[in-house]
């Protein structure tokens, strides 16, 4: 029998294998312990800090700890979709942003495609996981409305 992929043509397995297993924790623990695997597995270090920053250059992680468990998980599901699609908008916008660690600094273009890419690949994290809905479209428009009020 053969698995079938989604519109992506990805497997959330086997992207993430161990992040899928069986724990015994429920609703939002499970899904912010899946999160936290899933980043380990793309080979970051991911741990609670001050505020919500994927480094790509320390292939780190961090999350605001002080969040409400769901601020949390949408959070994560979009710094990781930093992590996921990085090499991509390095590619289609060109250089290399490390967001507090580098005097680089990336073009409005590539800050714009870096964070809607991001949260396209959170909104896909949100279906397969089941925690897509309008408390995380809400909270995807606020942050994007901050980087438009930034960048212009």
């Amino acid at each position: 029998m053969q698995r079938k992929t989604d519109s992506k043509g990805l497997m959330l397995e086997t992207l993430f294998p161990k992040a899928l297993c069986g724990t015994n924790l429920r609703g939002t623990d499970r899904i912010i312990s899946q999160l936290i695997e899933m980043g380990r597995s793309l080979g970051y270090v991911v741990r609670p800090g001050v505020r919500n920053c994927c480094s790509y250059g320390l292939k780190e992680i961090t999350y605001n700890g002080k969040q409400k468990p769901l601020r949390k998980i949408f959070s994560l599901a979009h710094e990781i979709g930093h992590a996921v699609t990085h090499s991509e908008c390095e590619s289609t916008w060109g250089g290399k942003a490390i967001y507090g660690h580098s005097d680089y600094v990336p073009t409005r273009w590539y800050i714009l495609e870096s964070e809607l890419k991001a949260w396209e690949f959170a909104e896909y994290l949100g279906r397969k996981m089941g925690f897509l809905g309008p408390k995380m479209m809400k909270y995807k428009h606020a942050c994007l409305r901050t980087y438009y009020r930034f960048l212009t």
